[in-house]
This record gives C-alpha cells, sequence and structure tokens, in this order.
C-alpha cells in the first residue's frame, strides 16, 4: 500500500488515537460515551442509554432478524457498498471503514472478509456484535455517535450509517451526519441506507405498519426518513453519488419477496411485548394477527420501501 506502513501498524495507529481521546488529549469538544471492547458480556451498553429514543427488542432472536435483514438489504441494493460509491472508494488498496449502529455486525464482517486490507470499525450503543471471533482487521465497540465519535477527524475512507430509523429523532439526523462527516476524510463516502413505513395493504400487514409509523411518531422519529435521506445529506454538503428507491410489492414472487415478508413477520414476533401494547391486541387476537400478516400482504398488495444514498464529501 501507498503510505508503506503494514496493516497491524495502522491498526496501532489507530489503536492509539482512541487511547489518546479517553485519556483526555483530545482537544475536540464533546467527548464520547466510550467504552471499549468486552470479550465477556453482551449485556453492555453506553452510559448514555438511558437517553436514546431506541425502542426496538435487543433480545438474541432480533439480532439473529437483523442478520437476515443484512443479506435482504444487500440484495436490494445490489451489494454491501453502492455501485458509484464503491468505485472512489479504496477498498482493495486498504480503506479505513466505519459502520455507526452496527448492530450485530453483519455488514462490518462481510466487508472485513471481503477486503482484508481493510480495516473495518462498528459501533453500536448496546454490545450484541460478535466478541471473540471475527476477522483480525474488524474492530467493535460502545460508542454513542449522538455523544460524540471516539475518533479523530478525518480518519474514515467511508462511513455507512444503516437502519437508525428507530433510534434516531428527527432533530438528530443532521447532527449525527454532521459528526459522521467529521471522522470523514476529504473526498470521503456516506453510505445511508433506511426505510420509508408507508401506509400500505390491508388487514393485519397495514396495522402493523400504521402501528410502527405511529410509534416511530410517539418518539419523535421520523418513519419516511428513508425518502430524506437525499435532502438531509445535501443540506449536510456532501455531493449525492447513489440514489437508489426500492419499492418490493409482496403479492410477487421470489425470494427477495420472501426475505422481506420473513423480516415483517419475525418483527412482530420478537416485538410482541411493544407491539400487544400499541396494537391492543394480546393473548390469541394477537397470534391470529401474526398469522394474518402474510396472507395479508399478498391479498392487499402490500409493499415495502427502502432508500439508499451515497453521498460524497469534499476534497478541499
Amino acid at each position: 500500500m501507498g503510505s508503506g506502513f503494514s496493516r497491524l501498524q495502522k491498526k496501532n495507529n489507530i489503536s492509539q488515537h482512541f487511547a489518546d481521546r479517553t485519556n483526555g488529549s483530545d482537544t475536540m469538544d464533546g467527548a464520547s460515551s466510550f467504552t471499549s471492547y468486552s470479550a465477556k458480556s453482551s449485556e453492555f451498553k453506553c452510559s448514555s442509554i438511558e437517553n436514546t429514543s431506541y425502542w426496538l427488542p435487543k433480545s438474541y432472536e432480533e439480532q439473529d432478524r437483523l442478520m437476515g435483514q443484512h443479506f435482504a438489504l444487500k440484495e436490494s441494493f445490489g451489494g454491501n457498498v453502492l455501485q458509484n460509491a464503491k468505485k472512489v472508494t479504496p477498498l482493495e488498496e486498504g480503506a479505513h471503514i466505519l459502520d455507526i449502529g452496527c448492530g450485530p455486525g453483519s455488514w462490518c464482517l462481510e466487508m472485513a472478509t471481503d477486503y482484508p486490507n481493510c480495516e473495518v470499525y462498528g459501533i453500536d450503543i448496546y454490545a450484541v456484535y460478535p466478541q471473540t471471533i471475527r476477522p483480525p482487521n474488524s474492530t467493535f465497540m460502545l460508542a454513542d455517535a449522538l455523544e460524540g465519535l471516539p475518533f479523530h477527524d478525518e480518519m474514515f475512507d467511508l462511513v455507512q450509517i444503516r437502519l437508525m430509523v428507530a433510534a434516531i429523532k428527527v432533530n438528530e439526523w443532521p447532527k449525527l451526519i454532521k459528526e459522521a462527516m467529521r471522522v470523514l476524510k476529504p473526498g470521503g463516502i456516506l453510505q445511508m441506507i433506511e426505510p420509508d413505513y408507508r401506509d400500505s395493504g390491508g388487514g393485519a400487514s397495514q396495522l402493523l405498519v400504521r402501528t410502527v409509523i405511529r410509534l416511530c411518531e410517539e418518539r419523535g422519529q421520523d418513519p419516511h426518513v428513508g425518502s430524506r435521506l437525499e435532502d438531509l445529506m445535501r443540506n449536510a454538503g456532501l455531493v449525492i453519488l447513489d440514489s437508489i428507491s426500492s419499492v418490493l410489492d409482496h403479492s410477487d414472487g421470489g425470494k427477495l419477496v420472501s426475505e422481506w415478508t420473513y423480516d415483517w413477520k419475525v418483527f412482530a414476533t420478537v416485538s410482541r411485548p411493544i407491539l400487544e401494547v400499541a396494537t391492543g391486541l394480546s393473548g390469541d387476537k394477537y397470534s391470529y394477527f401474526l398469522k394474518q400478516i402474510e396472507p395479508s400482504m399478498k391479498q392487499f398488495h402490500f409493499k415495502t420501501y427502502g432508500n439508499a444514498v451515497s453521498g460524497q464529501k469534499s476534497s478541499i
């Protein structure tokens, strides 16, 4: 690689940046709520967790769902990195990559495996990511991006923000994007992927999506943020490279429809304690509701909407 540093040397240098910041030698404002990697507990969380608006379950079943959802997203948008973003990111040479809100770490693990010269970092407010078995060029840590990322300015070639709709309030999106841009190198890429929950379908499927929309709105979140990604990124000064809108009709057949139908069904199952209260259904009535989700999706042409956008930071 052009710098002449080995991967281990580069990783040690970045590790020193983490140590510098957590030891107080960093001069930037807004110190992060940062906890280093743990090899033991999967229940560790950021100290700022009490202030989060995140309302989805943290169960192992939910993490399994998110891992499955990763593959559905990958197929929906043509890979782990959008086409034009991929062309300008030095993945083969060795890029520094950050995934904000990495969850179980599926995207990070694939990126680290597919691009062994890269260094891939994943952060989340919950330590549900891999804690023992993982590629040597991957690092996971507890951090709350809204409290400040534990990285120096201009460290990353590619930053991803994905599926944060149930964690970020409407007025927090500009702050989150600004913080992501701070750690991006000049010419670096921000990639964002979010759903756009729209009233759709009928019967159980319509009740499900209407409930999700209401739960987001009650928490000050934007259930339609996927459709607003381009505007958010442009307003932050990014130049849009990729913009993909996905509309999936669940009355159609095919593997991708099956994957997203399964995702909705598992979501409704693992989120049962929340959704029972929100829908007013419980016991046998909720069990019947679960059984009717897939048939109603097919009967009433339920649609899943999503958006993927990449933008490039100015090189000046």
